[in-house]
């Protein structure tokens, strides 16, 4: 009887001993932590996560770089953490600790990829392109603020069915020419009595069709679509590229008719349109 008494009690001792050490995985091993990290080859780009321990939970926030709807700044705000996610910033400090020194480089490349890694008191430089696997800054990033990015993405897919929505129609440009200068406005119209020829109009649909009736207006012919950048800062509208087909010994040949068009969207409301001329 004793020996069975004891056997429990080893078996007891055991599992909370392994249980501990399977929740201590999960808890929090820094009172403050900040991802510092750096990227690009002739433009560089500064992106920055902090996360800070309150009590017994850990809340992280986006410091750079600012993600836009438009011109507005969408704020991540303090996100706390569930246990998985402080899991992986456990782990992602481990790998960080294995490359502090010295790592096999992925590749040779002209661009950097430099990380500033500081934990309380500790900090770690690591300017080399190491195998980070899932815990490249990229990844982490979407996995701890996974809801931040959800929202962010449904409210660019909003903004983006709105104007959508607005464009719809058929609109008359107040100018017609065949070139346009980077910078120039160009106006559009729903009226068909302020149209300077009446049969020169470009169509667009909700759905993101386009159709161009105008034979001297950027020469736009041949596109069939646009779409929204909204990532940027501003509103942008982007008409694509037309492209021709030919036969030739039985096979099909696609070349380019034209680039399309860029224009930043200055207003837009259910009649009147105002578009800056970027580029083609």
């Amino acid at each position: 009887m004793r020996t069975v008494i004891t056997s429990i009690i080893l078996i007891l001792i055991l599992f909370c001993s392994c249980s501990g050490k399977k929740e201590n995985t999960q808890n929090p091993e820094f009172e403050k932590l900040i991802i510092d990290y750096w990227t690009g080859d002739e433009a560089y780009v500064n992106k920055r996560m902090e996360f800070t321990k309150k009590g017994n939970k850990i809340f992280g926030k986006i410091i750079r770089p600012e993600y836009k709807i438009s011109e507005r700044t969408a704020i991540s705000g303090d996100s706390e953490l569930n246990s998985d996610k402080i899991k992986l910033l456990n782990e992602f400090w481990n790998q960080a600790l294995k490359f502090k020194d010295s790592c096999e480089q992925k590749y040779w490349s002209s661009s950097i990829q430099d990380y500033t890694i500081i934990r309380d008191l500790d900090t770690l430089k690591i300017d080399r392109y190491c195998y980070w696997q899932d815990y490249e800054y990229e990844n982490i990033e979407k996995v701890l603020f996974s809801e931040f990015f959800k929202n962010l993405k449904s409210e660019r897919n909003n903004l983006e069915k709105e104007l959508s929505k607005k464009l719809n129609g058929v609109w008359y440009p107040k100018t017609i020419k065949k070139t346009f200068e980077r910078g120039e406005i160009l106006k559009l119209t729903k009226s068909k009595s302020e149209a300077l020829d009446k049969d020169c109009y470009w169509e667009f649909s909700s759905q993101k069709e386009f159709k161009d009736n105008c034979w001297n207006l950027l020469d736009l012919k041949l596109s069939k679509s646009y779409n929204w950048d909204v990532d940027e800062g501003k509103t942008y509208l982007v008409i694509s590229g037309g492209f021709t087909t030919r036969e030739e010994n039985g096979k099909t040949y696609t070349s380019v008719a034209n680039y399309g068009a860029t224009f930043i969207v200055k207003s837009i409301n259910e009649n009147r349109v105002e578009l800056e001329y970027l580029w083609n």
